[in-house]
């Protein structure tokens, strides 16, 4: 993730029951997945996931979406 180079906005959220990394790799990919996504990362030990979005992504939209 690399945020020196996008000039899509970058969203952060703090995530809620991540007991284990294979759950927090399972999440990051499924929020990858997303249309409005460009990429995301989800750091098992802080529970920290930061989510680049698309250029033409509605923000609203895909805060909803990952929510």
């Amino acid at each position: 993730l690399d945020r020196t180079l996008s000039a899509e906005p970058t969203f952060s959220y703090h995530v809620l029951n991540i007991d284990c990394p294979n759950c927090a790799l399972g999440t990051q990919n499924a929020v990858r997945t997303l249309d409005c996504v460009e990429d995301a990362r989800l750091v098992y030990a802080t529970a920290a996931l930061e989510v680049v979005m698309k250029e033409d992504a509605d923000p609203k939209e895909c805060r909803r979406q990952i929510a």
